[in-house]
């Protein structure tokens, strides 16, 4: 058993495993009972919905499967960093090649422990529908839009009797334009302005360790006027995150580099 963890099978078997969870969760999330609580787990955190999934074993036992096989992932990376680090001192007149790949299998460590980390540490919360001049509290933070622009078509936000708008995949080829379309908001903490932040669709803000995103715009069954649902995300881990990721793409790139000298 021992060895199995040291061994690069052992990466491709945990690699694979995922890769099916990940199918069978796209399965379970489209089935209607537990379709809700996929949507809940995505938006805010798995804490917050453990009475939800904790009634509902196929959800359940789906979930259980994901962190062992993502722990032992863990610790077959960390089993193969050891061994790549040992290497260095094994290994003579291939340091360059021992080096690099020691410091990959760290690397890859260190994304892998990340992952973990943002199941715990990263805190998501709901949209909140919110009109011009309207304030809302997120997290440590007042939010007040100041100022809604929506120069679209009407007729793709506006909802229906249900509260459903068009499917964004039935919209015109160029009948949205991120750019056009914004929310301006002043974000105040303790009662004092912060700043005044653009939000466009996939183009969050960030202060502090809390991003703001725009989800959308909307005019209401029976309304004219249009609003936004605007939601908040803290993350204190999104700069190392991307930091590490990539110190291993360039650490990928130095190896292919040398492979081909």
């Amino acid at each position: 058993m021992k060895a199995f963890f040291f061994s690069l099978r052992a990466s491709y078997i945990f690699f694979g495993v995922l890769a099916l969870l990940f199918g069978a969760g796209s399965r379970l999330a489209g089935v209607d009972v537990y379709k809700n609580i996929f949507k809940e787990m995505t938006a805010t955190h798995v804490i917050h919905c453990w009475q939800a999934i904790a009634a509902n074993p196929p959800v359940l036992l789906w979930l259980l499967a994901f962190i062992l096989t993502g722990a032992c992932l863990l610790v077959n990376t960390g089993c193969c960093a050891v061994s790549q680090a040992g290497a260095l001192f094994r290994m003579q007149g291939k340091r360059v090649r021992a080096v690099q790949m020691a410091l990959i299998h760290i690397a890859a460590l260190a994304v892998v422990i990340l992952h973990a980390l943002d199941m715990t540490m990263v805190n998501r919360h709901h949209p909140v529908r919110l009109y011009a001049g309207q304030t809302a509290r997120m997290g440590s933070y007042g939010v007040t839009v100041k100022e809604i622009t929506y120069v679209a078509d009407p007729s793709f936000i506006s909802e229906d009797e249900t509260g459903r708008k068009m499917k964004s995949v039935h919209l015109p080829a160029g009948g949205f334009s991120r750019a056009d379309n914004f929310v301006r908001l002043e974000i105040k903490k303790e009662g004092q302005a912060l700043e005044t932040v653009e939000l466009k669709m996939l183009s969050p803000a960030r202060t502090g360790a809390t991003y703001f995103f725009l989800d959308g715009f909307f005019i209401a069954h029976g309304s004219r006027q249009i609003g936004v649902m605007v939601h908040h995300s803290t993350n204190p881990l999104v700069v190392v995150f991307f930091t590490v990721y990539s110190v291993l793409l360039v650490l990928l790139g130095w190896r292919y580099l040398s492979l081909r000298e």
